[in-house]
């Protein structure tokens, strides 16, 4: 039950049990049926384990295997605005709100 991960996988990442929850949200993911944001619930772990450049590299490769996801370019560039170059989130941004237009999170994030 890919349900059953996600949400464990929720509560071990606000107990900082960032390892646990990337397994729970891995094993979710691999069921298939958790939804697309599953896969991007890693990435967004990693940084706060102090690995940007795993968290990047985790972005590239789903960039390349999707990249008309709004979501991961959104995320990156959150990632980009508040540990790597601030400079560099604004593309993502843009390319966020190109493919949702809908949505307000890269929105409200080129705002800040």
């Amino acid at each position: 039950m890919p349900e059953y991960y996600d949400n464990r996988g929720l509560s071990l990442a606000a107990y900082g049990e960032y390892d646990k929850a990337i397994a729970d949200y891995d094993q979710a993911a691999a069921a298939g049926t958790a939804g697309p944001t599953s896969s991007t619930k890693p990435r967004r772990l990693l940084p706060l384990k102090g690995e940007l450049g795993a968290a990047l590299s985790d972005y590239e490769a789903a960039l390349k295997l999707d990249p008309n996801f709004a979501l991961t370019y959104n995320n990156r560039a959150v990632l980009y605005k508040k540990w790597a170059s601030a400079r560099r989130r604004w593309p993502d941004y843009e390319t966020a709100l190109r493919l949702d237009p809908a949505t307000t999170m890269p929105a409200s994030g080129r705002a800040l």
